[in-house]
């Protein structure tokens, strides 16, 4: 075969290996890949959390600068007496929600990402996966709203947030079982503000759903879902600071 013919061939193996491996790559873009970048590097900052629970604490703190996605799965892989072995492992789900821009309608996506943490920091990834099938429902169960209601109401008139989400967690139900997975859903993420007398909580199911109480300090309190955003107004952060503006009474 001449030369030329050699080099031909040779291109049109590489183009269609990465038609094959960009075909079969699992979703994402190179937004979300770089919102999986930004939650890794920054959840494993110094000081390097010492358990999985505690990288998921950081991914889902609302007042930090590592959101971007939602824990679905997590494990500890050892008790990291060996600093360079990975101790811990999570995989990251991102939603970005499709929009128009100037080159065109942009679809909505929704990518998994696994990493694996060592006492230094990351060690592994982010790799995008497929999302896995068999992952617990994420949502508030029924008597969430009951329970809200019955703590706020017997708190008294000093708290901490740390004593109102003890009675909270005592007051909830058990949570449901999957049928499908066999598995309990997963509880949603609970935050907590105590100021001046005022209690603002709320119980994030991601997704826009959200759950949101409040006791001001004139006794009154609230409880409801938050409402849908209007048209062309982005969706408000699940957090106590939201109730706590949107619900306040008149003086």
């Amino acid at each position: 075969m001449k030369p030329w013919g050699i080099a031909a061939l040779l291109a049109l193996v590489i183009i269609a290996g990465s038609v094959a491996y960009f075909g079969t790559r699992p979703p994402g873009t190179s937004s979300t890949d770089a919102s999986a970048k930004h939650t890794a590097w920054c959840i494993s900052a110094f000081p390097v959390p010492e358990t999985a629970a505690e990288f998921v604490d950081r991914a889902h703190n609302y007042h930090g600068e590592c959101g971007g996605g939602e824990v679905i799965e997590y494990d500890d892989l050892g008790d990291g007496a060996d600093r360079r072995k990975p101790h811990a492992r999570l995989v990251l789900r991102i939603d970005m929600p499709g929009h128009q821009s100037t080159f065109g309608a942009q679809p909505p996506v929704t990518a998994c990402y696994r990493m694996a943490f060592n006492r230094v920091g990351l060690t592994d990834g982010p790799d995008r996966i497929d999302c896995p099938a068999d992952v617990s429902p994420l949502d508030i169960p029924n008597g969430y709203e009951d329970a809200f209601r019955t703590v706020l109401a017997g708190l008294p008139p000093a708290t901490t947030a740390d004593e109102v989400l003890g009675a909270l967690r005592a007051k909830f139900p058990p949570l449901p079982v999957d049928e499908k997975t066999g598995r309990p859903w997963r509880a949603p993420r609970l935050y907590v503000s105590v100021k001046d007398g005022d209690v603002g909580i709320t119980a994030d199911a991601k997704r826009g759903r959200c759950l949101e109480g409040t006791r001001f300090a004139n006794g009154i309190i609230t409880v409801r879902f938050q409402p849908p955003p209007r048209e062309g107004r982005d969706t408000l952060p699940c957090v106590p600071e939201v109730p706590l503006t949107t619900h306040r009474p008149p003086k």
